[in-house]
């Protein structure tokens, strides 16, 4: 019966195009309906598909422009193929008899007969994904929290499909003709203007982030580096810096508990600790931490408590990259939420070397980029900020190998990513950095990139440099009434010379 009035709505928009003059316009519309329309290959006059089979045909064969739409002729054509189902013919005749008034009234009918099309795929193609899911779960194809991820993602695209005659892509329109709803998107506007955002712990990388001052819950930071050039340490100390200067009920609803996720896929936790406690005991006591000589309790009740003094939880967590999926990240926050957390930065150091497999289109990197298009589906629409260590392409050694001085720098725009150039199309914001050696000093440069924003940030403060130091590490300033960060490397060797390493 679904089948039989989709073919009459395909006849119905066929016949409305070509009193509008307006011949192919959906074409691809009618092929995908008639593509769902399954019938045998050999059908006989007396058959029970022959009316279906034929007037399927006769669908396509108008809908490619094989035929010409004469409405005469259709009926004739339609009147064979029905010989033994007169409802479906009548049904079909009915369409051509109806005596429209105006342009308007055929344009209202196109707009029905397009949301009862649309209607029909969609559900048709939830069909279809409930019984390959059911089948994958009954024979043991794949694990079932994988083909239930992947039931999830691909049941979000078919509900977001309008049945009203609208775009499917359709998100938010306003125009000329309604001024409270323009209003409202400036009344929006504003208040993303003004929201509260993430406070790192530099004031020199804060001001990197945009007229926020900060990270905007939601956003997903790529922060792409040389091995062995900070990317653990910078993420690190940025997302550590986060729950220090951060009030959490600026950020979470109400009723929820607020918590920072730290998710290592290849340092061991007894790596990333000791210089967590050393940032934070460093910064706060303005004396440095002695590791080695640590007793293991006082460093625990020292970094726990100072995590928790604003009523953070932070949750630090190891995982085997080899054997954690998209699908695993989404458990997680589900695990959390179920526990009354609200995760409001993830730290995941790093994404590039999870298990992709089975992702993209088959094509180069096209893995990597989906992987990172469904964190970014997790995390965004929980206001969740993510930090996103990547590793760059050994091309980026070359260039840091031919102008080192300006290698930082020249990083943004040159798609230079280990294992997909294009992955910065996922991303909000790009934190390029390196270290760089200038007489007995170190130093550490940021170069911002890419960032989807507002109001764009100035040249001047996308770049900035920060001196490694014994206590601190990379020190944290925002909390102090003056910036540590430096405009370049060369100002900082000169006021290393001088001794006024902050005065520039």
């Amino acid at each position: 019966m679904e089948e039989k009035i989709a073919l009459v709505n395909c006849l119905a928009l066929l016949h409305l195009e070509n009193k509008l003059e307006d011949k192919g316009g959906y074409a691809s519309l009618i092929a995908k309906t008639t593509k769902q329309i399954r019938t045998p290959d050999i059908v006989s006059d007396g058959d029970g598909h022959a009316a279906v089979a034929g007037v399927k045909a006769l669908v396509n064969d108008i809908a490619t422009g094989e035929l010409d739409f004469d409405q005469h002729t259709v009926l004739q054509k339609v009147r064979v193929y029905c010989s033994l189902d007169k409802t479906f013919y009548e049904n079909i005749k009915a369409v051509f008899d109806v005596d429209y008034k105006d342009d308007h009234e055929i344009k209202k009918a196109v707009g029905s007969n397009v949301a009862h099309l649309h209607h029909y795929n969609n559900s048709t193609e939830l069909r279809k994904l409930i019984s390959t899911a059911s089948y994958n779960i009954n024979t043991g194809t794949g694990s079932f929290n994988d083909i239930a991820a992947k039931l999830s993602d691909e049941l979000a695209k078919v509900t977001r499909n309008s049945f009203d005659g609208k775009s499917s892509t359709l998100v938010a329109s306003v125009g000329s003709d309604d001024p409270d709803g323009m209003e409202e998107i400036f009344v929006n506007t504003k208040k993303q203007l003004s929201g509260k955002t993430l406070k790192t712990g530099w004031q020199g990388i804060n001001r990197m982030m945009g007229i926020n001052n900060g990270i905007v819950p939601g956003e997903l930071w790529l922060m792409p580096a040389l091995p062995h050039e900070g990317k653990t340490l910078f993420s690190l100390m940025m997302s550590l810096s986060v729950g220090l200067f951060n009030d959490p009920a600026d950020f979470v609803p109400e009723g929820k508990k607020a918590m920072i996720l730290d998710m290592s896929f290849e340092n061991e936790l007894e790596q990333n600790m000791p210089i967590a406690y050393k940032a934070i005991y460093d910064h706060f006591e303005k004396k440095p931490a002695n590791i080695k000589d640590v007793d293991p309790k006082t460093a625990s009740k020292y970094v726990c408590g100072k995590l928790a003094a604003r009523g953070w939880t932070y949750k630090f967590e190891r995982h085997i990259n080899s054997d954690f999926t998209p699908a695993m990240l989404r458990e997680r926050f589900t695990y959390f939420e179920s526990l009354g957390y609200h995760v409001v930065l993830l730290r995941a150091d790093y994404l590039g070397t999870i298990n992709s497999a089975g992702l993209g289109n088959g094509a180069i990197g096209s893995n990597v980029r989906e992987m990172y298009r469904i964190v970014r589906n997790i995390t965004a629409p929980r206001k969740c900020a993510t930090l996103a260590p990547h590793q760059l392409s050994p091309k980026a050694k070359e260039l840091k190998a031919l102008d080192p001085a300006k290698y930082v720098r020249q990083l943004p725009g040159k798609g230079m990513y280990d294992g997909c150039t294009t992955v910065d199309n996922e991303a909000d914001g790009e934190l390029y950095y390196g270290k760089t050696e200038m007489g007995e000093e170190t130093y550490f440069e940021v170069q911002r990139g890419k960032h989807r924003t507002l109001v764009d940030t100035p040249i001047a403060h996308r770049y900035r440099v920060l001196k490694f130091d014994d206590i601190g590490i990379l020190p944290w300033d925002v909390d102090q009434d003056f910036d540590r960060s430096l405009k370049s490397v060369n100002a900082g060797a000169i006021a290393s010379e001088d001794n006024d390493i902050f005065g520039f």
